[in-house]
């Protein structure tokens, strides 16, 4: 399905003041800040280039991106923009044809007495998420309810057309709760699905294993120069190897790592499921991953079982336990967004008798559940931003 509402989220502008007489100099800072040097606006304060020592930004499953950043407030140009009971942000990534550029919330403020170092942390913010109104559903699909509260929160919504979100609700009331807190509601009692924002204000939600089965995204921004390519390029992300033939469209990765939980899912969670209803024996909630010991067995409400998923936790813990892929690159990938389906080729070093050949285990086509942008300031000419990636 793709994308089913468009975002109309407005971001506030960064205007950076320069002077008029240094063209030469203002094209060099342009050039380097936002591609390697996060842009950050607190209050009406525009950060100085040197002032960020740094920044990372998170984007993970159901959840809002979040940030974190050190500065320095030597003249006290930050503290002066808090003084408001709301401190708000704008935070900008990238090149002046794509980037990152969103509206954040700073959540806490942090300094060890006179020094002039802070240290904040924050949210990306949308107001009208944390809003809300009573108000029922009757007869709608879950999909058909996201797309009324994106709409009436300005968000945009991208899923891939699961068959949970076809499901069909009798009955749901909206009381008593923000359109944030019912979003997150509506994922965990009626679907197998994860959910994730990203910095572009749009919800993905997708089930694990409809994305699994989904083509790879692809990219259309050369990730070194900035400037379009001549036709757009599946999502590859690939280790160092001095072996391999140049691809200019795969993308280099730095360092990667590989870590599992197969052990812990196995003892945490149980194998099966099943539902007691109402004294009417019982139905088993089945569940993809049988990984597991034991089973659950809950006696419940004649009806719950048609409209009513059961056991949310421990079943997406299932799906996305396992083998969870982290790769760090130099090289931002702009378009990445949660959830979306990349190609992975990692290479297993060279050792005594065996030369370097490709991980094959571990190779192949994966989810991005969540990804870093991290910036640290390192000294004039070694400023610049990576990525981390997490990939199951």
């Amino acid at each position: 399905m793709g994308i089913i509402v468009k975002p109309s989220i407005v971001v506030d502008d960064i205007k950076i003041e320069m002077d008029k007489d240094a063209t030469s100099g203002a094209e060099t800072i342009m050039s380097d800040w936002g591609r390697n040097i996060p842009i950050i606006k607190i209050g009406d304060y525009v950060l100085a280039i040197g002032d960020v020592r740094e920044f990372s930004l998170k984007v993970a499953l159901n959840s809002l991106p979040s940030f974190s950043m050190v500065i320095n407030d030597e003249q006290y140009k930050v503290r002066e923009s808090l003084k408001n009971d709301i401190d708000k942000c704008v935070i900008f990534l990238g090149y002046k044809d794509w980037y990152i550029k969103f509206n954040g919330i700073i959540d806490k403020t942090f300094s060890l007495l006179g020094d002039s170092i802070l240290r904040l942390n924050g949210t990306y913010y949308n107001e009208k998420l944390y809003q809300g109104q009573q108000f029922s559903y009757k007869d709608l699909s879950v999909s058909d309810i996201f797309k009324n509260m994106c709409e009436k929160t300005s968000m945009g919504l991208f899923t891939y057309g699961d068959n949970d979100l076809s499901n069909v609700i009798d009955y749901s009331v909206m009381t008593g709760h923000r359109y944030i807190d019912f979003m997150d509601f509506l994922i965990q009692t009626y679907t197998n699905c994860v959910y994730s924002f990203d910095c572009h204000s749009y919800l993905h939600i997708g089930n694990i294993d409809t994305l699994r089965k989904q083509p790879l995204d692809k990219y259309s921004l050369n990730w070194s120069t900035g400037k379009s390519l001549d036709s757009p390029q599946d999502i590859i992300f690939k280790s160092f190897s001095k072996t391999d033939e140049k691809n200019d469209f795969k993308i280099p990765g730095r360092l990667y790592t590989i870590n599992t939980n197969f052990s812990e899912i196995y003892k945490e969670t149980y194998s099966n499921y099943w539902l007691g209803i109402g004294g009417k024996g019982k139905s088993e909630i089945l569940s993809n991953n049988k990984i597991g010991i034991g089973g659950n067995n809950t006696n419940t409400f004649y009806g719950f079982k048609n409209h009513k998923f059961p056991f949310y936790a421990d079943r997406i813990n299932k799906l996305i336990g396992g083998n969870s892929i982290k790769l760090l690159t130099d090289n931002i990938v702009f378009e990445l967004s949660p959830l979306s389906i990349v190609q992975l080729e990692i290479y297993l070093p060279f050792t005594s008798g065996r030369d370097v050949k490709i991980d094959e285990e571990h190779s192949g086509k994966k989810i991005v559940i969540g990804y870093n942008i991290d910036f640290k300031k390192q000294g004039k000419d070694l400023n610049k931003l990576t990525q981390t990636i997490e990939l199951i």
